[in-house]
């Protein structure tokens, strides 16, 4: 099920804040073979952001809340 548009990046903070809790735990090895492929593709599309939007980032950060 996709998130609902209004809640979509909420749902996604607590899901990646999930995976990298489990992989702070080092349970990698745990993950199935097909876990562990898309994990790789989280890392990527993640490195993306970060590279890709890092401009935008910057002043998002850098403004009050």
């Amino acid at each position: 099920m996709s998130n609902m548009k209004h809640c979509m990046f909420e749902n996604t903070y607590a899901d990646l804040k999930d995976s990298l809790e489990k992989m702070d735990n080092n349970h990698y090895d745990d993950l199935s073979e097909t876990e562990q492929k898309y994990f790789k593709l989280l890392v990527k599309l993640c490195t993306e952001i970060s590279e890709g939007y890092q401009e935008q980032i910057t002043k998002l950060l850098k403004q009050k809340k």
